[in-house]
């Protein structure tokens, strides 16, 4: 697999806690992008580990591999803003249990959202989402340095933010087979978020995007850049943001059956 430079560079059953990314409440930031608080009972689902990127940050992830698996597919979940990869610790344990080994890194959205506003900001925020895909590419690095991981055949899911994150990856890097993006932003804090700017972003294929009814619109529109195979699920009633849109087993089925199809 190829590197990327720096400069380019809670499926949940009804029931869990609602918050499933983070357990107490969200709000949205000036930038547009909705915050979660980033606390959880639920206990870890893998080990702690450590990679740098290629631009030399440091990273600390998540990661669990499945029992009894000897070619496991591999799945990167990149978390909302003011969450951590606790945020997928009641999600993982059943991808665990399907199959995937799963990565979850901590991402720093903050620094994205504290770039001065408007045009006077533009060159800090593509920096920062590089920054970001960098993060990605070294998960993806890591994946490979793995036993028993079928790397042929890695996804991604992002939440919010992260869903974002997940389609702009899923056009850069040919590594990601699949991708699902859980209440993608059509108007996000950085065109970066969609791609414009990033070197060798190519519009993604394979990606499922869900969101409860008020944000269906958006999920709508960012899936028509995307191209075949492209699905896209709207919940409602109910209002649930990024994560906690698993807590409909409906859309844990579907992600599940989509990844399933395409990974």
């Amino acid at each position: 697999m190829k590197a990327f430079t720096a400069l380019f560079l809670c499926i949940a059953a009804c029931g869990l806690l609602a918050g499933c990314g983070g357990g107490g409440g969200s709000s949205t930031t000036p930038g547009g992008e909705t915050s979660t608080a980033a606390s959880s009972a639920t206990a870890p689902f893998g080990t702690d580990v450590q990679y740098t990127t290629d631009n030399g940050d440091q990273v600390t992830a998540e990661y669990a591999k499945p029992a009894g698996k000897p070619n496991a597919p591999a799945l990167m979940v990149l978390h909302q803003l003011g969450g951590s990869r606790h945020q997928w610790d009641a999600f993982a344990p059943q991808l665990l249990q399907a199959g995937y080994a799963v990565l979850a890194p901590d991402l720093d959205y903050d620094k994205v959202n504290q770039c001065a506003a408007g045009s006077a900001g533009d060159g800090c925020r593509l920096n920062d989402v590089n920054n970001l895909l960098a993060v990605v590419n070294g998960g993806l690095l890591y994946l490979q340095s793995r036993e028993g991981i079928d790397t042929s055949r890695i996804g991604v899911i992002g939440a919010s933010f992260g869903a974002n994150l997940a389609y702009v990856a899923a056009g850069t890097f040919p590594e990601i087979d699949a991708a699902v993006a859980l209440s993608p932003n059509a108007r996000p804090v950085s065109g970066g978020l969609l791609g414009e700017g990033i070197v060798g972003f190519k519009a993604p294929h394979a990606i499922l995007f869900a969101a409860d009814g008020t944000e269906g619109p958006d999920a709508q529109t960012v899936a028509a850049k995307a191209e075949q195979p492209v699905e896209v699920k709207v919940y409602s009633p109910g209002k649930a943001h990024g994560v906690e849109l698993l807590n409909n087993p409906q859309a844990a089925a579907d992600v599940l059956a989509w990844l399933r199809a395409h990974l």
